[in-house]
């Protein structure tokens, strides 16, 4: 009997082993092919997600899976060419390269121009956009709102047999039983996110850290003069100005809401252009609603859309007392935080700029690093005017229409309560760099947006 040639064994371990690699590769093909890239996460901003989602990360790829976030922002961008931009609390569905299913919460989906045909789902209906931008609602109950903003929109409601053809300004609620249409409301959407940070910005900051005198000296720098004071004033000129106290970062500053402000060597950032002001505010418990205007403003006021004022809003009409607002005098928005515990909280306000920025759809409002739900807000383009006989300088602790003692205004003329660490920059912050100002009075830092960062 020939035995076989052993030496020949040897090699087939290797064979197998070819064949085999040469089968997952096949595998993976179809499996890529079956189940390909369908969207990416461009931007994610203070997002929080759900228990149980593994969060991805900026430049992630999407097949077909769930997002679900509990707070924040998430910017998606399809094949197809889509952006759909998702608003925590949210449950978000990726289907395929021109299709996603919102199950719960706020989306704005928008397409390039020529484009068309991106479907978007929803638990009462499918919408097809025609080349346009539109935000919708979907309530716990499956109750779903579709408001047009540009364009035009295809809804086809499962409660009927006819789909509905929405343009520029519609609005729809689809139920289980009804159909209503209404006006659209853009302020109930946010339509953009920050956008990537620059490579340098200016700053201003004042620290009231000297403790005594009628000057604060500014810290930052880039932005403005670079020694530019902040007086403490009062008006009448024969009062005293605001007191220091112990503030969250050394010394800071108590306004009687009388006659005490801050008067600083900066006129404030013009038009549309991106800022974010951050500051260290403590509120009195028993803060009433002619105490709240005017905490920092700069601008002109009696113009729609050309003033620029933070305070805590005074005017249950707009929203709910005693919480951190921003308003541009025709537009707001209030964030939901009651401020009135007499107890320090950083709060900041990023406004970032970009196509027509409005108040209702490009700002953001924190509290304690938190990105801060709006309780309402209402829609203006944000023009800011810091030249001209009505403009002034910025201020602090004083309302914006507060000019002179005849002057007509609203909220009371003057904050009371206490301020420390104020700053203003030329960009649009993040939260990551929020958080470190809160908790270190001093961006990340490995942060790209500062040259040099001041530091205690």
């Amino acid at each position: 009997m020939v035995l076989p040639d052993r030496r020949g064994w040897r090699h087939l371990p290797l064979a197998w082993a070819a064949a085999a690699v040469a089968m997952l590769a096949a595998t993976a093909f179809w499996l890529l092919l079956s189940d390909p890239v369908v969207a990416r996460i461009v931007r994610i901003e203070s997002a929080t997600w759900a228990s149980g989602q593994i969060p991805p990360r900026v430049g992630s790829s999407l097949k077909a899976q769930r997002l679900r976030l509990d707070s924040g922002l998430l910017e998606l961008k399809f094949a197809c060419g889509a952006t759909v931009i998702i608003e925590g609390p949210v449950d978000f569905e990726v289907r395929g390269p021109q299709h996603g299913f919102l199950h719960q919460g706020r989306a704005v989906t928008r397409l390039p121009k020529g484009t068309k045909g991106f479907i978007l789902d929803s638990p009462r209906g499918k919408l097809v956009d025609q080349g346009t931008e539109f935000g919708v609602n979907v309530t716990a109950s499956g109750d779903t709102e579709v408001h047009v903003l540009e364009g035009l929109v295809e809804a086809k409601p499962d409660s009927r047999a006819q789909s509905l053809q929405l343009s520029r300004n519609q609005a729809v609620r689809l139920t289980r039983q009804n159909v209503e249409q209404f006006p659209a409301d853009a302020g109930s959407f946010i339509t953009d996110l920050p956008p990537p940070p620059a490579l340098a910005i200016g700053f201003l900051h004042w620290s009231f850290d000297e403790g005594q005198g009628n000057v604060s000296i500014n810290l930052g720098h880039g932005l403005g003069a670079t020694n530019a004071l902040a007086r403490l004033l009062s008006f009448p000129e024969n009062q005293s100005g605001p007191s220091w106290i112990s503030g969250q970062f050394g010394s800071g500053l108590y306004f009687d809401g009388k006659d005490d402000f801050v008067e600083c060597e900066f006129p404030g950032i013009p038009g549309g252009e991106p800022r974010t002001v951050a500051f260290w505010a403590k509120v009195p418990r028993n803060s009433q609603t002619n105490e709240g205007y005017g905490i920092i403003n700069w601008g002109t006021f009696g113009r729609p859309g050309m003033a620029w004022q933070i305070s805590v809003n005074p005017e249950i009409k707009d929203g709910p007392l005693g919480r951190l607002r921003v308003g541009v005098h025709g537009g707001w928005v209030v964030g939901s935080s009651d401020l009135r515990d007499d107890r320090w909280h950083h709060c900041a306000v990023v406004m970032y700029g970009g196509h027509r920025p409005d108040a209702g759809t490009h700002i953001l409002l924190f509290v304690d690093g938190d990105l801060e739900p709006a309780a309402r807000k209402a829609v203006q383009e944000i023009r800011t005017i810091t030249s001209g006989a009505l403009a002034h300088n910025m201020w602090l602790g004083r309302n914006l229409s507060y000019q002179t003692p005849n002057s007509w205004f609203t909220g009371g003329p003057f904050f009371r309560g206490c301020l420390d660490e104020v700053f203003v920059f030329n960009a649009a912050l993040n939260q990551e760099q929020l958080r470190s100002l809160m908790k270190h009075n001093r961006l990340p830092p490995q942060s790209p947006l500062v040259v040099t960062v001041y530091d205690r």
